[in-house]
């Protein structure tokens, strides 16, 4: 099985920049820019950090679903 963060879009649907998870979570943009163009996968901390960020700057719970998707490989 396979992950795809959608950082990205949950993002940019609300009007936040990746620059501005990044800080507001304490990690490194480079972190946060990598992660959400799909070239490194966060450690659980670092997800915990972005779950919690998202759900303070949308102003709502954020579900896993939403984060993350689920890529089945055959």
């Amino acid at each position: 099985m396979m992950y795809r963060y959608r950082i990205r879009e949950l993002v940019e649907e609300n009007g936040i920049s990746l620059y501005r998870l990044a800080k507001t979570s304490g990690l490194l943009p480079a972190t946060v820019y990598a992660i959400a163009r799909g070239e490194t996968q966060p450690t659980p901390e670092t997800l915990r950090r972005l779950h919690q960020t998202l759900e303070t700057l949308l102003n709502r719970e954020v579900s896993l679903d939403e984060l993350i998707e689920v890529k089945r490989t055959t």
